[in-house]
């Protein structure tokens, strides 16, 4: 009888399980196999929706035969295989078609492939409270799309879907504008919702914007920097560098004006944010933020007509 030396055996199993979990099957060998089979094994998966058997096969063109005529296409589907998998991986199907356009940048997909670059960031877009690179980075590579191939059939679409990420960044300036208010930040508030109605207005909700900027105004205090800087003139004025060198008299004289400015700086809040609130009123009579603006305004001491009262 033949003797079996176990260990050998052992190690033999080993060595196979390995090769065929790093990818080296015994089936496979390229000097058996083109290209052009391994692409229709490829397409014939992908129509199936067996993205991850199409990958297989795609991977060995790659792998095996770089210089294929098959080569470009088979790229190319290996982006979308990710792309249109049931469960899509778009951070890998960006960096395949990236890859696609540094190997053939003149090909006559590069419009399309574009177009599916600004996709795959498009559908990474996260709700209007998060942050909001993906939407900005959607919109660069859109407007890429735009200028590098503008008779491409896409070019429609594509300006579409930046309307619809610039609205998503106006939503996001509101909400953050809501947050300050929520949270006491008045000035906060007011920059960034004038920010959203100057970069944003074809794309805001107005009447939420009149209404919030209104009630930020509304609230709103003298920043500390402004009395800084308005108590520092004072100083100025007076020739000295600390209130230590000021007598009491002046003293009191300052703080006296520096109430009345104050005031006067409050006031001129007021008389803004009324500005927003009749906007809205004017704009959206009959809506329930209009209503609102109404009401604030009354509040305010502005006299409303009673025709402007029933609209």
């Amino acid at each position: 009888m033949l003797k079996v030396n176990v260990s050998q055996v052992f190690f033999s199993l080993v060595i196979s399980f390995l090769m065929v979990g790093c990818g080296f099957t015994a089936t496979f060998d390229p000097q058996k196999i083109n290209a052009g089979e391994l692409l229709r094994t490829a397409e014939d998966s992908a129509r199936a929706g067996k993205w991850t058997a199409a990958r297989v096969s795609l991977k060995q063109i790659e792998q095996y035969f770089p210089g294929a005529r098959e080569f470009p296409k088979a790229k190319l589907l290996m982006a979308d295989s990710y792309f249109f998998d049931n469960s899509p991986s778009y951070p890998e199907a960006e960096i395949e078609y990236e890859s696609f356009l540094n190997y053939f940048p003149g090909s006559q997909s590069k419009d399309y492939v574009l177009y599916q670059i600004a996709l795959c960031q498009y559908a990474s877009i996260t709700n209007a409270e998060r942050d909001q690179a993906a939407t900005k980075k959607a919109i660069r590579s859109f407007q890429r799309l735009i200028t590098e191939a503008p008779g491409s059939m896409y070019v429609s679409d594509a300006k579409a879907k930046i309307n619809q990420c610039n609205r998503r960044l106006a939503e996001h300036e509101l909400a953050v504008g809501l947050v300050y208010i929520n949270t006491f930040h008045y000035s906060g508030a007011e920059r960034r919702l004038k920010i959203m109605l100057e970069q944003y207005a074809d794309y805001v909700d107005l009447e939420r914007a009149y209404y919030y900027l209104g009630e930020a105004l509304r609230q709103k205090s003298t920043p500390p920097g402004e009395i800084e800087a308005y108590q520092k003139g004072q100083l100025d004025a007076l020739g000295v560098q600390t209130w230590n060198d000021v007598s009491q008299v002046d003293q009191e004289k300052a703080v006296k004006a520096l109430n009345e400015w104050l005031g006067q700086q409050r006031e001129i809040y007021i008389q803004e944010a009324k500005t927003y609130y009749q906007k809205l009123a004017e704009s959206y009579p009959n809506s329930e933020w209009g209503r609102k603006a109404k009401s604030r305004l009354i509040q305010l001491g502005v006299t409303l007509t009673q025709g402007e009262l029933d609209s």
